[in-house]
């Protein structure tokens, strides 16, 4: 179990963001909660967010024992708290918690901070935008207009999210701070990322899940999303190596900016054991691969070898000449050192697969801990 996160300040002047990823355990329930909450007018919401979340959470939580509505009740709490200390700050927010004892893991968000999760297929969050049909409705019955700028659907020409913490003058508009939650059973994620819309107004869901994948798990990328891989000081990362959470998500943040994000870009994310594990066998069959490699231009090359040594017999046989056994010395020379030389690559192949799964088994077993 791991997860870390990353945040850019991108192009603007400060960066408005906060990002949330801890383990808590209450009773005997162990959660895993990722958060990122996207502030604007300022970072006065966002940084509210933050600093009070996991206590309201955990006193909501310890009353009802459900998360889903202890989720609920901590995000119209924030609202109503911040409201009466600001009127013009706000923040989208995005959160998932992913309770270890049930393998049940639960989101909750309002506005355009987005929750992908990956199991056996990906899931996501929808954002909370003013055009969006449904959000429209219950915006215009309270009185609120939609209009879209420069392709950007805003509330009263104004707020381009439909759903915040905050923003206390558009509550009579139908802003509100109520999340959207969701349930997931069962569902053992292979990884969970929470972001703000500086990475997905550049990346669609599943560019993301495939750079995540290409991470991880060394899968192809597409011509384009490699291009723009290649311009991020991580490329060159050698094959098999274990991507970590913090990794993955200063890749991400650096691929925005470079896809030309002009936002804040912030990343949260959780990876599950499970991927370690298979990170490690992915690990380990590519390196296999080279030493089968190895072990294949070796045989090759000893074929190579005896070949010319027969065709030296031969001369020899059939001219008898002093200068065909001189030839056939120098190509023995010639093969030896041939033979030398690839069993000593093959034996430093050996000894870095060795250093290999040592490192592996110890990454998975400190952050299994």
């Amino acid at each position: 179990m791991q997860y870390a996160s990353h945040s850019v300040i991108g192009m603007r002047q400060t960066n408005e963001d906060t990002e949330i990823n801890v383990s808590i355990q209450i009773f005997d329930y162990k959660l895993v909660i990722l958060a990122v909450f996207d502030g604007h007018a300022g970072n006065e919401a966002s940084i509210f967010a933050k600093e009070n979340f996991i206590n309201v959470f955990t006193d909501q939580f310890m009353k009802l024992k459900n998360v889903p509505t202890a989720l609920n009740n901590t995000f119209i709490q924030l609202d109503t708290d911040f409201c009466k200390i600001s009127k013009v700050a706000g923040t989208t927010a995005a959160v998932c918690v992913y309770d270890l004892t049930t393998n049940q893991v639960f989101t909750a968000h309002a506005g355009d901070s987005r929750v992908l999760l990956k199991t056996d297929v990906l899931v996501q969050t929808s954002d909370h935008k003013p055009l969006l049909f449904s959000e429209r409705q219950r915006l215009e019955k309270c009185g609120a207009f939609v209009i879209e700028v420069c392709g950007v659907g805003r509330v009263n020409g104004a707020l381009a999210v439909s759903r915040a913490i905050g923003d206390s003058d558009f509550k009579q508009f139908g802003v509100t701070g109520k999340p959207e939650v969701q349930i997931f059973d069962n569902s053992r994620p292979k990884w969970i990322l929470v972001a703000c819309d500086g990475l997905f107004d550049v990346f669609s869901s599943e560019d993301v899940d495939l750079i995540v994948e290409h991470l991880l798990l060394q899968a192809e990328l597409p011509t384009g999303l490699q291009q723009i891989f290649n311009k991020t000081k991580f490329f060159g990362q050698p094959k098999g190596q274990i991507a970590t959470p913090a990794g993955i998500c200063a890749v991400l943040t650096e691929m925005a900016l470079q896809k030309g994000s002009t936002d804040n870009v912030s990343v949260v994310i959780f990876i599950n054991s499970d991927v370690d594990n298979f990170t490690q066998m992915k690990a380990q069959s590519l390196s296999m691969s080279e030493i089968r490699d190895s072990q294949g231009n070796f045989v090759v090359q000893i074929a190579i070898m005896l070949l010319i040594l027969g065709v030296q017999l031969m001369f020899m046989l059939v001219f008898k000449k002093k200068e065909s056994k001189t030839l056939i010395l120098s190509g023995m020379v010639v093969g030896i050192s041939l033979v030398m030389h690839f069993k000593l690559k093959l034996q430093q192949a050996r000894k870095a697969i060795k250093e290999l799964e040592t490192k592996v088994k110890r990454l998975v077993s400190e952050r299994m801990e």
